[in-house]
C-alpha cells in the first residue's frame, strides 16, 4: 500500500524529533560499527511524492467562471486572494 504524502511528513516530522532526544552514543550503538564506519560516504535517497502544487493553483485565475466549476473544493474566489493579486484576473 503506497505512502500518502500526509504520512511520510508525520513518520518524517516524528523520526527527526526522536533522533534530536536521543543521546550521540545510543545512536551510535543502535547502528553499530559498520553503519559509523560507512558515514562518509555519499548516499542520494530520492522520494517521488504525486501531486501537490500545480499551474493552476499557483497562478490563480479566480475571474474565470470554469475555473470555479471545475474546481469547487479547491477553487479560490475573489474574497480569498485579497493582497495577493496580481492583476483583476489573476492572483
Amino acid at each position: 500500500m503506497p505512502t500518502t504524502r500526509r504520512q511520510f511528513i508525520k513518520r518524517g516530522a516524528s523520526a527527526v524529533s526522536l533522533s534530536l532526544l536521543l543521546p550521540r552514543f545510543l545512536t551510535t550503538e543502535a547502528l553499530g560499527q559498520e553503519a559509523a564506519a560507512a558515514g562518509d560516504r555519499k548516499i542520494l535517497v530520492v522520494i517521488q511524492l504525486g501531486g501537490g502544487v500545480d499551474g493552476l493553483n499557483t497562478l490563480i485565475p479566480f475571474t474565470d467562471s470554469r475555473y470555479l466549476s471545475l474546481r469547487p473544493n479547491l477553487a479560490f474566489r475573489d474574497t480569498d486572494v485579497g493582497a495577493t493579486m496580481l492583476d483583476s484576473t489573476f492572483a
